[in-house]
């Protein structure tokens, strides 16, 4: 039998009752084509009409790596619920620095609220120093926005800022390219950890607000390249009349 990798596909809600149809099934790690499966971001490159890659260029490199992280995380049985969500990120590649921190409280904030109290110290440390490395950036802007308040032990953060002061404060290359991302894979392996029945729904919900912060921070001299990448990345989703999304491979 001959089956397409993404056939007729549907990315939208299922009414109630209904199963979605020829929605590709996500796995863990990286594929060397579209024949051996995709995970959440390659998936997103072949949307983008890019080479195919978990590292595509259509995506903030924090957000990416965060679906990364969360396409990983998830079990087999609910990364099917991330499928939805993979265009909303395509076209979300803001250059503003500001982004970088602001994503991590973002995230540290999410997985906070399920937290262990063996986790809470780490994701504390990752927050402070977010909130620090955005406060220097949003004055440098001229800029006087303030993240959200997230709820933390007043003597957590007290010895989180203590640790922090005994330590050199990041470049902002080394910032974003090293504690950003493992802030980010802080945070999701701290809901894995954490040993709720929800687990699968959280990491959805850290996915899902993180995608809403990118667009907050969204290069606002582009609005329009944002909605023409998205539409394109839909038409792709939907595949020809033929029923076939293009590109799409076949096997037996």
């Amino acid at each position: 039998m001959t089956v397409s990798f993404f056939p007729n596909l549907n990315l939208g809600r299922k009414p109630a009752g209904e199963q979605l149809t020829g929605v590709p099934v996500l796995s863990p790690g990286r594929h060397r084509s579209a024949a051996n499966g995709a995970c959440f971001m390659e998936f997103a490159s072949f949307l983008a009409g890019e080479r195919w890659s978990d590292h595509p260029a259509c995506t903030h490199p924090l957000l990416a790596a965060l679906a990364r992280e969360v396409n990983d995380c998830t079990t087999d049985e609910g990364r099917g619920a991330l499928v939805p969500l993979i265009p909303s990120v395509v076209g979300l590649t803001s250059e503003d620095p500001r982004l970088v921190p602001a994503l991590v409280v973002r995230c540290v904030g999410t997985a906070m609220e399920s937290a262990s109290a063996a986790d809470q110290f780490v994701l504390v440390v990752a927050l402070v120093r977010a909130e620090q490395v955005l406060a220097e950036l949003e004055q440098a802007a001229g800029g006087d926005s303030r993240p959200p308040e997230v709820a933390v032990p007043s003597e957590v953060r007290r010895r989180a800022a203590a640790f922090l002061g005994s330590r050199p404060h990041p470049r902002r290359t080394a910032y974003e390219n090293r504690a950003a991302p493992r802030s980010i894979a802080a945070a999701v392996r701290a809901i894995v950890r954490s040993g709720s029945s929800r687990t699968d729904a959280l990491l959805r919900r850290l996915l899902t607000e993180a995608i809403d912060e990118c667009l907050r921070w969204q290069d606002k001299l582009e609005p329009d390249r944002r909605t023409r990448v998205a539409g394109a990345a839909a038409d792709a989703a939907c595949g020809d009349s033929s029923g076939r999304v293009p590109g799409a491979v076949t096997a037996r």
